[in-house]
């Protein structure tokens, strides 16, 4: 049992959250009737974020703790209840203890704690983008190092081609202009092309003369240029 002082309202989670809520509330409402128990309201969250949640409200605290203990671990659509109660009370409940201020400003804390938490998500998820980014950075510049990084040989590797139309054309009117070039094999489900040159001393000239930031303007930012890998 919790140790939350009892409440009329209570919390449930672990809920199917890929049953439909036609289905869901309709099963926890006979699910309570069958114990002889009718909830003055049942709420069950809709958002993607909260789904497989709902809180139920009673008329005493001694139906919300009979309820707790006949949904406590109960098998509902192939999953375990988790039953509890609410850590603050439904404001149809306040509203017989408390003024129209009273009210307003306990929503309105309510409100301000929500725009709080889901601030602190938005700040969390921004850092946690902000560092994976940095992992995918660093990554990239490892995988590019180790590119470039290959032996010679006589085939020349041309990656992360983001450019569509005729690339195999807009290549070879790049790399024709070197001496031994045999043929350009443009691979389009891989986004990458295959320069193949006589011998390798060919592919090397071309290799350290071609101009990069040209291959950039025409292919993207994102490309790797180097030998392949044998």
């Amino acid at each position: 049992m919790s140790s939350i002082e009892p409440k009329q309202t209570i919390y449930l989670n672990n809920l199917k959250d890929k049953v439909s809520l036609n289905k869901l509330k309709p099963a926890l409402i006979n699910l309570l009737n069958s114990h002889h128990l009718t909830p003055k309201s049942v709420k069950v969250a809709s958002t993607l974020r909260l789904r497989g949640q709902a809180f139920i409200t009673f008329n005493d605290t001694t139906e919300s703790t009979q309820a707790i203990q006949c949904l406590q671990n109960r098998i509902l659509f192939n999953k375990p209840i988790c039953a509890a109660f609410a850590k603050t009370e439904n404001d149809a409940v306040m509203a017989a203890s408390l003024d129209q201020h009273e009210l307003a400003q306990r929503k309105r804390i309510r409100h301000e704690r929500r725009v709080s938490k889901n601030l602190h998500l938005r700040n969390l998820k921004r850092a946690k983008g902000a560092i994976d980014a940095k992992k995918s950075a660093k990554k990239r510049e490892v995988d590019i190092s180790e590119w470039r990084n290959l032996p010679p040989n006589r085939i020349l590797l041309l990656q992360n081609i983001s450019s569509g139309g005729d690339a195999t054309g807009g290549i070879e009117a790049i790399f024709e202009t070197f001496p031994g070039l045999e043929h350009v094999r443009f691979v389009q489900a891989r986004n990458l092309a295959l320069i193949n040159f006589e011998n390798e001393e060919m592919a090397k000239r071309c290799f350290e003369n071609v101009d990069v930031e040209s291959l950039k303007v025409k292919f993207g930012d994102d490309i790797i240029f180097s030998y392949a890998k044998k």
